[in-house]
């Protein structure tokens, strides 16, 4: 159990260091988010009720939950991963 915790640890500080790529992912999740709502206001407005209104709504609905997803992903390891990394080589000290 001892070497999960350090491996799982490791990973964690190796996933913060990278911020160009955690960054990437938060802004990626964001545009999915914003494009999954474009697609959805557009099947409201542009299209009349039919499957195809249903179908680019639904295509909505799952970019704008990815989008969530990556963004979540994103900022936990900017914010919440790097505080990890920190109290972890203060209390090695």
């Amino acid at each position: 159990m001892q070497t999960l915790t350090k491996r799982v640890l490791r990973r964690v500080i190796r996933q913060a260091d990278q911020v160009k790529q955690n960054l990437v992912w938060l802004l990626g999740g964001l545009a999915s988010c914003f494009f999954g709502l474009l697609l959805i206001v557009t099947a409201e407005f542009l299209f009349q009720q039919s499957l195809t209104q249903e179908i680019v709504a639904f295509t909505g609905v799952v970019l704008i939950a990815v989008g969530l997803l990556f963004a979540a992903v994103g900022f936990i390891s900017l914010s919440l991963l790097r505080l990890i990394r920190f109290l972890q080589e203060d209390s090695q000290r």
